[in-house]
């Protein structure tokens, strides 16, 4: 849902930055709970997925040139990275936009310092946070 509202309104995203966020519907949470959050039937979601699914939502943020960055756990099972960070970045640099994946090696879906302490995450946000 954070992207798609980034997606709506990218004249007021600096830039954004992930940790092992959800970029596909179809892999985590999957369809049956993300219809949910959505206020959808499943069936619904399924039938319009491409107007929700955070992957198929990158045209404006890569025109607007939104910076982004996602770090990722090669290990994720619940968040598999090829699925979600991989293709989102993947996506994003052939739209012409400005997106960085750093791959944790040995690291899942976990709250590690190499997530949530890593230096490089802070430095891209304060770079981009500057006036």
């Amino acid at each position: 849902m954070l992207y798609n509202w980034a997606s709506q309104n990218p004249q007021r995203v600096k830039c954004i930055a992930g940790i092992y966020p959800v970029c596909d519907l179809l892999s985590y949470p999957g369809l049956a709970k993300a219809s949910t959050a959505y206020g959808l039937e499943e069936a619904e979601l399924r039938s319009n997925l491409s107007q929700y699914n955070p992957i198929d939502q990158l045209q404006s943020l890569a025109k607007a040139r939104v910076p982004i960055l996602h770090i990722h756990g090669d290990h994720d099972e619940a968040v598999p990275l090829e699925s979600n960070s991989s293709v989102l970045i993947r996506r994003v640099q052939e739209l012409g936009g400005d997106a960085r994946l750093l791959v944790v090696p040995g690291q899942g879906h976990n709250t590690s310092d190499s997530f949530f302490r890593n230096q490089n995450l802070v430095d891209f946000v304060m770079e981009h946070l500057r006036p």
